[in-house]
């Protein structure tokens, strides 16, 4: 049985005693994830323990703190990453109308606050992306709006 990517073993062989490390790659998942693996010597003894890879908490970063738009509007990508069933995007506060768009989460377009098809945040991190459009500034006053990107039960 051929071994999951996200686990590798030094060394693979050997002779007479040793130890073995036995390493992870990093894991954004929220899902556990498990392997049995089995060694066997060449008179046919064979020994298994289990690798259990816990799952993190689910998360929600986007790449900027701040967008800026100028007078005239336009649209604004929001991106980010997160390991969330779903996502809910919201405007917290500010005087800027704001209309949400469209949300993509792994490449697919996704309801606002909806669960993602195939939960992709399970098994690991992706990447999202919510466009918004800013309607243009007919006044001389600054505007602004908060908009929050979380994670939706």
């Amino acid at each position: 049985m051929a071994m999951p990517e996200w686990i590798s073993v030094q060394p693979q062989s050997g002779t007479g005693d040793a130890k073995v490390k036995v390493s992870c790659s990093p894991f954004r998942g929220r899902e556990d994830r498990v392997c049995v693996m089995t060694a066997k010597t060449s008179h046919g003894v064979e020994s298994s323990c289990v690798v259990r890879q816990l799952g993190v908490d689910g998360f929600v970063s986007v790449d900027a703190e701040e967008y800026l738009v100028t007078a005239g509007g336009g649209p604004v990508a929001i991106g980010g990453l997160s390991n969330a069933p779903c996502l809910q995007v919201v405007k917290n506060s500010g005087n800027l109308s704001v209309d949400i768009n469209s949300i993509k989460a792994d490449g697919h377009p996704v309801e606002n606050g909806a669960n993602i098809p195939g939960d992709p945040g399970a098994e690991g991190e992706y990447r999202f992306e919510v466009a918004i459009d800013i309607p243009e500034n007919l006044s001389r006053a600054d505007r602004q709006a908060e908009i929050q990107v979380s994670f939706a039960m």
